[in-house]
């Protein structure tokens, strides 16, 4: 098994067979009651991947790459009708671009999601981008970034299939 350390993107993450946490069984709850999105975590807790994830969900540049990408993940037999149905921007974070995401919202641009580390100063949040949901805390969402405890037992559990020399050692220890 293959750690990603330092490897936020999604496509090279499934090319290069690194381990995937698969967080695509919260697609369709996004969809459905997420529109425009403000996601706050700590450094370093999946958020980068996250929303490469996205991209390469969503991206209509991307449709043909389906299987390669997404083939053994939850989403690939649960697909959404908006699977690769966006021209996808990325942008990075500046502070006064809140006010122009929002004016592309009434024309250009159909679903947003924006994330960043927390704390984040959310002034902006309050008048030049108050048509998001601030999704951060809600319940629904917590797994959406970072391990779950079944995650992190997935990941042990590959890497002592892979070697086991180590996982006979831990079965020694214990008896």
């Amino acid at each position: 098994m293959k750690i990603p350390y330092g490897i936020s993107d999604f496509g090279q993450i499934r090319d290069e067979g690194f381990f995937y946490a698969d967080k695509t069984p919260f697609l369709p709850i996004l969809e459905a009651g997420y529109r425009h999105v403000v996601f706050l975590r700590p450094r370093r807790f999946g958020k980068s991947t996250l929303v490469s994830m996205l991209e390469h969900y969503y991206d209509l540049a991307r449709r043909d790459r389906w299987d390669a990408l997404f083939g053994g993940l939850w989403v690939h037999e649960h697909p959404t009708a908006q699977r690769g149905a966006y021209l996808v921007l990325k942008a990075g974070f500046v502070r006064t671009f809140y006010a122009t995401l929002k004016s592309w919202t009434t024309s250009a641009v159909a679903r947003m999601f924006v994330t960043g580390v927390s704390p984040l100063m959310l002034d902006d949040l309050s008048s030049g981008f108050n048509i998001a949901t601030h999704a951060s805390m809600s319940p629904r969402l917590a797994a959406l970034a970072g391990f779950t405890r079944a995650d992190t037992e997935r990941a042990v559990d590959e890497f002592l299939a892979a070697r086991p020399a180590l996982a006979s050692i831990g079965t020694s220890i214990s008896e």
